[in-house]
């Protein structure tokens, strides 16, 4: 399974970083300024990065017995994560980005085993991030749904 994913990510990454050296740059801005293909090439390469290790690491290492006994109940979890997902996406609009998202977060990370008092900060925690980074820095709408919540 590690196999198949690592060759998913790297053929992704590749992917990503191919489209991303077509992207034109505008006619403004100075020669300092990377552009609109750095992003997109930087993550494609994460990506491909990511793939080869897991590509790597998957040919080197020996599966455990935890890991053989708990094939079953890991379609179980995927479900619930497909489920939560769609369940997230559906309520975003009137929850809005900032509850739906935290929600989404804490309980994605509880059901993986954490406590809640560990998965409670870290989503919160996430969701501020992703608030102040994108809400306020870079001023991008954020669905803040029906309650029109300030955060």
């Amino acid at each position: 399974m590690q196999r198949i994913a690592g060759i998913v990510w790297l053929a992704l990454g590749l992917t990503a970083v191919f489209l991303a050296t077509g992207i034109q740059k505008p006619g403004f801005g100075s020669n300092q300024d990377p552009g609109p293909q750095f992003f997109p090439i930087l993550l494609g390469a994460i990506l491909a990065v990511g793939g080869c290790i897991l590509l790597f690491k998957s040919f080197y290492s020996e599966r455990t017995q935890i890991e053989s006994s708990r094939g079953a109940s890991n379609h179980g979890t995927l479900l619930l994560f497909v489920f939560g997902f769609v369940l997230y996406l559906l309520a975003m609009p009137w929850l809005g980005f900032s509850l739906a998202s935290s929600i989404f977060i804490f309980l994605m990370i509880w059901l993986q085993g954490s406590r809640w008092f560990f998965a409670m900060p870290v989503a919160l925690g996430l969701v501020t991030g992703v608030q102040v980074l994108f809400g306020y820095l870079f001023h991008v709408q954020l669905p803040s749904g029906v309650l029109s919540l300030p955060f």
